[in-house]
């Protein structure tokens, strides 16, 4: 769902399959338990059965996207809506706001799609990492490991190392043959490694996701502007832009057709 409006230098077929295949080293390593984040399983939220809008479209949203809904836990001290919880096996927390029975369906169905597209194989640690240092090093660390000769520059040595070792005692056998024929393909390719244009084009992307089931401009505008801007990493204006364009795009009623839903209900 990218546009060509934002293209990323790294192979958007190739960079997610990189982060896929070190995807569970990173969680084992920079994630806790629930406990241990202050949580308990009663806590734990069934939104496969739960009324409130946004539980319904978390529910809708993983279907379309084809992954299972990740765990979900109430924290009632929270007033926001959904939020990830970076636990060993990765969850939602859902705020109050969330579990309300008022939520109108379209801005929870653009919120429930535009969260859980990081939930697909590779996505999840733009979140889980934070910043874009920890990004590149962990993505570095998976290069090196399948090609030591790899440049790194000074500044990114000691987190690379550290990433490196994790991935070595990690990954094993079959998934680390995976990595080398991926890194290979990736190398030869020449494509520039400019990871903070993938997370842009990522971050569009959830958008993209998001609107494709709320199906209304308007409403994905105004959940855009509410939101912090530190959520993404591309600006209000620019996201406005990309979701504009996308709406009247052909690869938008293409998707539609797919999904069986009529482009006028």
């Amino acid at each position: 769902m990218v546009s060509n409006s934002c293209p990323a230098p790294i192979p958007m077929t190739t960079a997610p399959f990189v982060f896929a295949l070190i995807e569970p080293i990173v969680v084992a390593r920079r994630s806790q338990t629930i406990q241990d984040l202050g949580y308990d399983p009663s806590y734990a939220v069934d939104v496969t059965n739960h009324t409130a809008p946004v539980c319904q479209s978390l529910y809708y949203a993983a279907g379309v996207l084809g992954i299972p809904v990740p765990p979900a836990y109430e924290n009632p001290n929270d007033p926001g809506g959904i939020s990830f919880l970076y636990a060993t096996e990765p969850s939602l927390v859902l705020g109050t706001t969330a579990l309300r029975p008022d939520v109108p369906l379209q801005p929870a169905a653009f919120i429930a799609g535009r969260q859980l597209t990081f939930f697909r194989p590779g996505l999840y640690i733009r979140h889980l990492l934070g910043s874009g240092t920890a990004l590149k090093s962990w993505f570095f660390a998976a290069i090196k490991l399948t090609s030591p000769q790899f440049p790194v520059s000074p500044e990114l040595e000691g987190a690379v190392n550290e990433a490196y070792l994790a991935l070595e005692a990690g990954l094993v056998g079959q998934m680390r043959d995976q990595l080398t024929r991926v890194v290979s393909k990736l190398l030869t390719s020449g494509a520039a490694l400019d990871l903070k244009r993938w997370v842009a084009g990522l971050d569009l992307t959830a958008d993209r996701a998001g609107f494709v089931l709320a199906h209304d401009l308007e409403t994905a505008t105004q959940v855009v502007k509410a939101s912090d801007e530190s959520s993404s990493a591309v600006s209000p204006d620019e996201r406005f832009k990309e979701l504009a364009l996308f709406a009247v795009s052909p690869q938008y009623f293409e998707i539609r057709q797919r999904l069986m839903i009529s482009v006028d209900s």
